[in-house]
């Protein structure tokens, strides 16, 4: 008699081939042990992404993830951003009682920008970068950005940077875009 295991049974490993046998699991990206999401480095043909899943029982992860999405579909022209590449919608186990909605991210190489020193042309450079980031995450109505160094990663070449998770589940607003102008240049000056 098989033994049907539910999603939160389930390792990484299964989790994401349950999700998509097409993807391979690499590692965890959560620094902390969470039941209501998981964050993996997955790889598909060669390339690295980010999968991403979230359990529809817990309220406020579901409230960010559903956001993120939305935010992600606006945003899918804007460069400097890590963009979806596919969205799973809802995921249940072989018995259908438990369920999740995921999606595939892009990944960006590379280090946190508070991961290392930065000279001060780099400084200006970047600032300059999120700013642009911002302005067009803007026009597409993103405001409220999660502007925080580990959601800020700089290629190896450390020439461009790339934002990695930007919404924070916030109302587009004239406050929020002056306090995103700002938080993109106080980031690095």
């Amino acid at each position: 008699m098989d033994i049907i295991m539910s999603l939160e049974e389930l390792s990484a490993e299964e989790f994401v081939r349950t999700v998509d046998n097409k993807l391979h699991f690499c590692r965890n990206l959560q620094s902390y042990n969470s039941q209501s999401s998981r964050i993996y480095q997955v790889e598909r043909d060669g390339t690295l992404y980010v999968l991403k899943a979230v359990n529809l029982s817990w309220t406020t992860p579901l409230k960010k993830y559903v956001g993120e999405r939305e935010a992600l579909l606006r945003a899918s022209t804007v460069l400097g951003i890590t963009h979806l590449v596919q969205d799973y919608g809802k995921i249940e186990d072989l018995c259908g009682s438990e369920h999740y909605k995921a999606m595939l991210k892009e990944y960006a190489e590379g280090d946190p920008v508070g991961a290392f020193e930065l000279s001060d042309p780099q400084r200006e450079r970047y600032a300059s970068q999120l700013t642009a980031i911002a302005k067009a995450l803007h026009r597409c109505g993103i405001s409220g950005l999660d502007l925080l160094p580990e959601n800020v990663i700089a290629s190896s070449d450390r020439q461009q940077i790339t934002l990695i998770d930007f919404y924070r589940g916030e109302i587009d607003s004239a406050k929020n875009r002056e306090s995103d102008l700002r938080g993109a240049r106080g980031l690095f000056l």
